[in-house]
């Protein structure tokens, strides 16, 4: 396995927004994952390694970090269950991959754009490299530099994509909403990127953004409830 001395891993300050941040065990075990990652495709003993992967087991990550080998199985219970790690036996050693290993250590972008999106819970998939060059070339058209041009997707395309995500909006809903606004959003601004609206539509509500109250439903749900002391109340009205 090739390794450089002078490697260095990007950590960018947002990950104290991380879930896993205030988990000594866990954060250390993480980092320590980025720090051991393969920078580039390699091979060891004819195991074929991508870039983001490594061979190691419980025994020694948990010897290296001074921790037992239970916390060990227990932070990697933790970090697949939030999709930042993966491992698959392989005879007497153990391949981990960082999942997004790109997106945390990319080499051809600037320092602050890695771990700025870590998952914040564990039904939120993580924004991919590829979805951040949309952002990005948002961002990019705003400021007045070239971005490609908006085209509307097809319904297929938006149920493809969730099914990719795997989230819980409905593609059709989605489709026939921005559909019916002529691809503009609340503000009457014209869609930037239709992936990274299905993504806010995943943080809010779980998809259910956009979604109208029914038309023979109470309407009075709509507002928040209050709590009132009607005992008190009562008082008041037989005083007056």
């Amino acid at each position: 396995m090739e390794r450089s001395e002078n490697a260095y891993i990007k950590l960018y300050k947002k990950i104290r927004e991380w879930e896993w941040y205030s988990e000594p065990y866990t954060f250390k075990i993480f980092i320590d994952c980025l720090i051991r990652a393969n920078w580039k495709d390699t091979s060891w003993k004819g195991v074929e390694l991508k870039r983001g992967q490594f061979i190691s087991s419980l025994s020694n990550l948990a010897k290296d970090n001074g921790l037992t080998v239970q916390n060990v199985r227990t932070v990697i219970k933790r970090l697949k269950s939030t999709g930042e790690l993966t491992n698959l036996r392989h005879g007497n050693f153990t391949i981990f991959t960082v999942k997004n290993y790109d997106y945390y250590q990319s080499a051809n972008t600037p320092s602050n754009i890695t771990l700025t999106d870590l998952q914040q819970t564990s039904n939120k998939p993580l924004t991919t490299d590829k979805e951040y060059k949309e952002i990005k070339n948002n961002k990019k058209e705003k400021r007045g530099g070239k971005a490609h041009p908006f085209t509307p997707p097809t319904l297929e395309e938006v149920k493809g994509y969730c099914t990719e995500r795997n989230n819980k909006v409905d593609p059709k809903r989605f489709y026939d909403y921005y559909t019916a606004s002529d691809w503009k959003d609340s503000k009457g601004n014209k869609v930037k990127s239709w992936k990274q609206k299905v993504i806010s539509w995943e943080r809010s509500d779980n998809g259910n953004a956009g979604k109208k109250p029914a038309a023979n439903g109470n309407r009075f749900h709509n507002f928040s409830e209050r709590d009132y002391d009607f005992n008190e109340l009562e008082k008041k009205f037989a005083g007056n």
